[in-house]
């Protein structure tokens, strides 16, 4: 198959869900670990199919949704801003659309808009799954990224006016003598953990789930993985109070172990899912 070049054939509509303004969730380092876990685990019918549309491996990708440089109108300003933060109905359910009122928090609805054209892709233009699979690749991380799921009953609950800068996750407290959000403390989990290891290390560390452990984890599909991804975040509003102090043995004791498992779970649903969409003759 011949290789597609990517901006040649996307025009600037095309990227009305990407934000220079994106509120980072997993720094780089755990983006590029996720999609280096599904790479491995891509089959080699999937693998080929992808690169019909994307010439490099998927860990090229993973931090393209917080970098792309493209310049926007403020036509598209409000729906771009925050595609990266997730939120659930107060009922569990995905959103059709933003659940704020300036509409900022369009992660849950864009990300399942994206997955049901990426599954159509053969009816596709192929610039629109190009676009939306470089953010899948992203957004999987997103989603399984503590920080980035918005929860209607956490301290500090969704801002009516849609100011989810207000939100628990942005409140300072102390760690290690610095000033930092316990959105902060996910932004760099991994490195903050073991700043010497490669991307490999890392594979070799946490891809360790059987093959009946990958089926349990990625039974379903989005909404049942989000929901998933909610319920096991939850504690996390027990573990950071604004204006505490907390230290290194706090954080290998709360932040590393469901750092692991969310990373783990957010690799194996993305080769899960792209493994459905491309695994074909």
């Amino acid at each position: 198959m011949i290789m597609k070049s990517l901006f040649g054939r996307i025009t600037l509509a095309s990227f009305a869900f990407l934000s220079v303004h994106a509120a980072y969730a997993w720094g780089g380092w755990e983006h590029t670990v996720v999609a280096y876990i599904a790479q491995e685990h891509l089959t080699e019918a999937a693998e080929r199919n992808i690169r019909y549309y994307l010439d490099q491996p998927l860990t090229e990708y993973a931090e393209w949704m917080d970098f792309v440089p493209v310049q926007y109108t403020e036509k598209y300003e409000p729906l771009i801003r925050n595609t990266h933060m997730f939120t659930l109905n107060a009922d569990g359910t995905l959103p059709d659309r933003s659940i704020v009122d300036n509409g900022e928090c369009a992660g849950t609805h864009v990300m399942n808009m994206m997955l049901e054209t990426v599954r159509d892709h053969r009816n596709q233009p192929d610039s629109t799954v190009i676009l939306y699979l470089r953010c899948i690749i992203h957004l999987f991380g997103d989603f399984h990224c503590p920080s980035h799921i918005l929860a209607h009953d956490a301290p500090g609950g969704m801002m009516p006016d849609g100011s989810w800068r207000n939100h628990f996750m942005f409140k300072k407290s102390w760690y290690e003598g610095k000033k930092v959000t316990m959105h902060n403390m996910w932004d760099t989990a991994l490195q903050r953990e073991k700043p010497d290891w490669t991307f490999e290390d890392w594979r070799i560390f946490l891809d360790t789930y059987t093959q009946e452990q990958m089926e349990q984890v990625t039974a379903g599909g989005f909404s049942e993985w989000l929901i998933d991804s909610n319920s096991s975040i939850e504690h996390i509003y027990e573990w950071w109070k604004p204006d505490q102090k907390y230290d290194r043995t706090w954080y290998d004791e709360k932040v590393t172990s469901l750092a692991h498992s969310q990373i783990r779970k957010a690799a194996y649903r993305m080769a899960e899912y792209l493994n459905q969409v491309f695994d074909y003759e």
